[in-house]
C-alpha cells in the first residue's frame, strides 16, 4: 500500500482516483503511518485530483484525511465499514471537515455515503442533536448529487429536508436511507420545499410515510416538477386511501413515470396497497 501510495502520488497529472482501500484506522494527523502523510502531501501531490473515492474503516479516519486534502473536488465518495457502535460525534467531524475545504462549496457537485445502516444510530441522541450532526452539508451548496446511506439519516425529517431544499438549489438527485424504523419522519408533504427551491431535481430515493395531505393548501397552483421520472419508495411504509396517495404525487411530479417499491411487506394490505399505487403511476402515464 505505501509504494501504492508513493507512486500514485507522483502522478501530478491524476484527476480520478476510484476504488481506494485504506484497511487501517487513522488515529491521529501526528502518527508516521505513510498512507496519511502521503495524503497530507496532497495539495503538492495531487494537484488535480477532482474525484476521489476512498473505502475506509470509519467516520473519524475519513475526516482526518479530508482535512488533510484542500483540493476543489468535483466528486467524493466515502465507504464506510464501521466497527462497533458508531459515535454521535464521528460523523460530524467527517461533515465538518468537509465544510472546513474553502473549495469545496462551489466545486463540490456529488458526495455519495455508505455506511453500515443494518445496526441502529447510537440511541441517547435526539432528533435535534442528529439534525445538528448533518447540519454542516448544507455549506456544499453546489451540490446536485446527495447520496447518504448511514446509519442515523434515519432520524433526519420534514425540517431538515426544507432546510435542505435551501441549502441544494442545484440538488438533482437526492438519495437518503439510514437505518429501518417503523416511524418515517420524511412524509410526502415534506417534498414541497424541494418543489419551491429544487427545480433540477430529477430523483428521489427516500424512506417516506406516503400519506396524503391537501395539496391546494400546500401547493401553489403552478408548483410542480415536471423533471423528476422516477420516484424510489424501498424502505417507506404506505396509509391508505392509496388514491389520494397517487394524486399527491401525480400533482407534485405530473410526469412521474416509475416507482419503485418495498421488497416485502409488514402485511398483505400493505403488499396491496404498494402494487396497487405502483400500477396507478403506470397506468397514469398512457394517456
Amino acid at each position: 500500500m505505501d509504494r501504492i501510495l508513493h507512486h500514485l502520488g507522483h502522478l501530478t497529472s491524476l484527476e480520478t482516483l476510484r476504488g481506494l482501500y485504506i484497511p487501517t484506522e487513522i488515529q491521529s494527523l501526528d502518527e508516521s503511518d505513510l498512507i496519511l502523510r502521503s495524503f497530507g502531501m496532497a495539495n503538492h501531490w495531487f494537484q488535480k485530483l477532482r474525484h476521489l473515492s476512498l473505502r475506509l474503516q470509519d467516520f473519524d479516519s475519513a475526516a482526518l484525511l479530508m482535512d488533510s486534502m484542500h483540493l476543489p473536488f468535483l466528486s467524493l465518495a466515502f465507504s464506510l465499514r464501521l466497527s462497533g457502535q458508531p459515535k454521535p460525534h464521528s460523523p460530524r467531524k467527517l461533515f465538518q471537515s468537509l465544510a472546513r475545504n474553502s473549495h469545496l462549496p462551489l466545486s463540490l457537485s456529488s458526495i455519495e455515503m455508505l455506511g453500515d445502516v443494518r445496526r441502529p444510530f447510537v440511541r441517547d441522541v435526539d432528533d435535534a442533536e442528529t439534525a445538528s450532526i448533518f447540519q454542516p452539508l448544507l455549506a456544499l451548496t453546489n451540490l446536485q448529487t446527495l447520496s447518504l446511506r448511514l446509519s442515523g439519516v434515519e432520524k433526519l425529517d420534514d425540517a431538515w429536508l426544507n432546510r435542505a431544499s435551501k441549502g441544494f438549489p442545484q440538488l438533482r438527485r437526492l438519495t437518503l436511507h439510514g437505518h429501518a424504523v417503523e416511524r418515517k419522519r420524511i412524509t410526502l408533504a415534506g417534498y414541497v420545499p424541494l418543489l419551491q427551491n429544487c427545480p433540477r431535481l430529477r430523483w428521489i430515493c427516500t424512506a417516506t410515510a406516503c400519506k396524503s395531505f391537501d395539496t391546494r393548501k400546500a401547493l401553489p397552483a403552478a408548483l410542480c416538477n415536471e423533471n423528476l421520472t422516477a420516484f424510489s419508495c424501498s424502505k417507506s411504509s404506505i396509509e391508505s386511501p392509496v388514491a389520494s396517495i397517487f394524486r399527491c404525487l401525480i400533482r407534485m411530479f405530473p410526469n412521474l413515470n416509475l416507482l419503485f417499491i418495498p421488497s416485502s411487506f409488514p402485511s398483505e394490505e400493505a403488499r396491496k396497497s404498494w402494487t396497487d399505487l405502483q400500477q396507478l403511476v403506470l397506468d397514469s402515464q398512457k394517456y
